[in-house]
Formats: structure tokens, C-alpha cells, sequence
């Protein structure tokens, strides 16, 4: 936070202090396994120090971003941590992508269940336990990625394809 406040001219006394302080502690160098890594990262918060004690740039407000429409549609499992996601890909028309993501010993992954030609509106997601998902979708739907299971620290989601009736 204190590096993005000084890029753009904003750094308060109160961020540039408590910064100071954290770098001053030495506070994180015990996440980097190998001496190496820890004098590289004990350089590079010398040199951050460096730079939030000096003058900051002029004043200027970051650029708008352009909004971004969130094409998805994301199912919770009964587990109430595990889900499933279809999304439209963008930039490529009537194609969409299911993903899921579990939460396995405190790490949260997962990854591309399938991938295939219909829009992500016409996908149903409907989780029949915590490690079953059942996929409804178009009969004309076609595939490029299919898969049947997936897996994450040992945990197995199972998954059903189901075509729509009618």
C-alpha cells in the first residue's frame, strides 16, 4: 500500500511510518526458506525505505479502468466452500468454460472442469453432494474439454453431464 500511495503521490505519514516500521522489524524475512532469498528481500525493503524517506512524485490519479461485464454464473456446494463456475470466455462468442475450486487443508484450487460451444447462461450447475456436480447442458453443445473428475490435494470432485431435455 505504501509503494502504490507514493507512486501516485499520496503517501500519508501514518502508511509511510508503519511501512517504515515493518521494514525497520524485519517483520516478513522469516517467509524466504534460504539465506539468498532473504538477503535479496532484506535489499529490496532497504531500497523501498529509500524511497518512501524521499520525495514523492506529483499528485495524479490513476487512470479509469474500462468496467468489465462479469458473464458467470457461480454455484455454491452444500459444504458451503467448495463451488463450481460458468463463465462466458471473452472475446470469443458462444463459448464458455465451467471451473471449480475447493478448499483442502486451508489452500483454496481447483481448475477447468470443461470447456465448450454454448453460451454460460445456457449451463446449469447443480451440486448433488460437496464433491458431486452435475452439468446440464445443451444436446447441440459441443466439447473441447471434458472432464470427468477433478482433483485437488487428494479431494476428487465428480462430475455429470446431463443434455437438456426439450
Amino acid at each position: 500500500m505504501a509503494t502504490t500511495q507514493w507512486e501516485y503521490g499520496c503517501l500519508t505519514d501514518h502508511v509511510r511510518e508503519r511501512a517504515l516500521a515493518v521494514i525497520a522489524a524485519g517483520a516478513d524475512l522469516h517467509r524466504w526458506e534460504d539465506a539468498n532469498g532473504r538477503k535479496q528481500r532484506a535489499a529490496m525493503c532497504e531500497a523501498l525505505a529509500v524511497k518512501l524517506r524521499s520525495e514523492q512524485p506529483r499528485r495524479r490519479r490513476p487512470r479509469a479502468r474500462r468496467q468489465i461485464d462479469d458473464l458467470s454464473n457461480t454455484v455454491v456446494a452444500p459444504d458451503g466452500v467448495t463451488s463450481a463456475t460458468a463463465f462466458s470466455i471473452p472475446g470469443i462468442p458462444n463459448r464458455m468454460q465451467v471451473t471449480a475450486c475447493m478448499t483442502v487443508k486451508g489452500e483454496c484450487g481447483g481448475g477447468s472442469i470443461c470447456v465448450g460451444s454454448a453460451n454460460y447462461d445456457a449451463i446449469t450447475l447443480e451440486w448433488l453432494d460437496n464433491r458431486t456436480l452435475r452439468i446440464t447442458h445443451p444436446v447441440t453443445m459441443e466439447f473441447e474439454q471434458r472432464h470427468k473428475t477433478s482433483f485437488f490435494y487428494g479431494e476428487e470432485i465428480t462430475v455429470h453431464y446431463q443434455p437438456a431435455e426439450g
